[in-house]
């Protein structure tokens, strides 16, 4: 049985030079039994959602505690992408057009806007949100100036229409649910032969540029944790996994009589 659900994310990582988080874009889950029975070596199941939630804790992050504050979170670095006329034009190194970075901005009341981060021009990355109630964000190619809101800022600069906004909701006053409805995941699940083996294959498509974890929760409302895989159905453990544009498969051992596997992309604020 297969079916797509939510996960809160994970507790923040850290590295030297800036805070890094795993987020659940899309998160595809299947049981590891099936009506009573241990996994066989047929295809149990494959989807193809139709959009993904992003769960964050407020907690994770400060810029978000206080009015006019905001971030930029993404899954892949924002990198130099000069176009006609814009030598500073800056942008995902992940092609995906519904990968651009999200812009999370607080307002005054509570209120939270989460914008796409892709200019409504050329596609140049806009900065995040910055400079208190009279603040804006800017265009990295041609200057576009927006509101909080995502609306345009008339006479500075070319584009006519507002940043793309996603549905958000603020839960149990600690955690933003965004809805993204571009993002997806092909994912299937499958026995490992022999039929009684312990092992579990998790089959889906990974993105150049995006690194993917597995992780598992033993009930839908229950915590999540992150579960090694290898490579090989025999293969030596690792945590992550980068992506190539195209399918991979990794072999997980069965954590239990009936849960759930999740899989995250990698996220971090840029």
């Amino acid at each position: 049985m297969v079916k797509p659900t939510e996960v809160m994310p994970s507790e923040s990582c850290f590295n030297p030079s800036r805070r890094k988080f795993i987020r659940t874009f899309t998160l595809l889950t299947a049981t590891s039994s099936l009506l009573g029975r241990t996994w066989t070596n047929t295809l149990i199941a494959q989807v193809l959602p139709k959009g993904g939630v992003l769960r964050l804790r407020l907690s994770d992050f400060p810029a978000l505690q206080t009015d006019f504050g905001s971030v930029r979170i993404g899954p892949s670095d924002v990198i130099a992408a000069p176009v006609s006329g814009a030598p500073q034009c800056r942008k995902p190194r992940n092609p995906i057009p519904s990968l651009y970075p999200l812009i999370i901005n607080r307002a005054s009341g509570g209120q939270f806007h989460v914008l796409s981060s892709e200019c409504t021009h050329e596609g140049c990355a806009v900065a995040k949100f910055a400079g208190g109630a009279t603040g804006f964000m800017q265009c990295s190619g041609h200057g576009s100036r927006f509101r909080l809101d995502g609306s345009v800022i008339a006479g500075t600069g070319p584009a006519n229409f507002p940043l793309v906004s996603y549905a958000v909701e603020l839960e149990a006053a600690s955690v933003l649910r965004i809805a993204l409805p571009e993002v997806f995941f092909e994912f299937s699940t499958m026995g490992v032969a022999p039929a009684n083996t312990n092992r579990l294959a998790l089959n889906f498509l990974a993105s150049t540029n995006l690194t993917y974890e597995v992780r598992y929760q033993e009930t839908l409302g229950g915590p999540s944790t992150n579960v090694p895989f290898s490579t090989t159905p025999g293969g030596t453990n690792q945590a992550s996994i980068p992506g190539i544009d195209d399918f991979v498969t990794v072999y997980v051992e069965r954590q239990g009589p009936a849960g759930f596997y999740q899989i995250a992309m990698r996220v971090s604020e840029v």
